[in-house]
């Protein structure tokens, strides 16, 4: 990963206004955990392209992983303004879960799902959100139907999800 940062840090002194080297090497920083490195990257990413959904993606999980959620959040809406509905939605609806806002969560997760119906991570954590705000039946019927694509959950994810499912049963 250094290697690549050298390498997009001299094409960035070659052009300075070089978008795709700056967003590349804010993936860079942000995959070694240099979120504030990657920060400014995706910084003078936007700058350079206000219209790059990608930069205000990785731009919103840097902020989620700095506790600046509200900033999160809003480059997450950003990104469903430009036109990016799958990747918006699915980034707000990850950030909305993480702090513990479930309903907005749901409400994103619904309308990522209807863009892509057999998510399993979707499905999974909507179900997750649910099972937090004490809809069961919608909770149980979301991790059943994600549970049939297991195999594209992280096994994290898929843990929790089993476990969720046999207290669920256990009712």
């Amino acid at each position: 990963m250094l290697e690549a940062i050298k390498d997009f840090t001299h094409v960035i002194k070659e052009c300075k206004e070089h978008e795709v080297a700056y967003y590349n090497r804010c993936i860079a920083y942000f995959a070694i955990k240099e979120f504030d490195l990657a920060l400014l990257d995706a910084n003078k990413s936007i700058e350079i392209d206000p219209k790059n959904c990608s930069s205000y993606t990785y731009r919103s999980y840097i902020y989620l992983l700095k506790q600046e959620n509200q900033l999160a959040v809003n480059d997450a809406s950003r990104v469903i303004e430009l036109g990016c509905q799958k990747d918006g939605f699915n980034n707000r609806a990850l950030i909305y879960q993480e702090i513990g806002n479930f309903s907005a969560a749901i409400s994103d997760w619904t309308k990522y799902i209807n863009l892509v119906p057999k998510d399993a991570n979707a499905l999974c954590s909507r179900g997750l959100c649910y099972k937090k705000v004490g809809d069961i039946a919608l909770a149980y019927a979301d991790l059943k139907m994600g549970m049939k694509n297991k195999n594209e959950l992280s096994v994290a994810l898929r843990v929790e999800v089993e476990e969720t499912l046999t207290q669920l049963e256990g009712r």
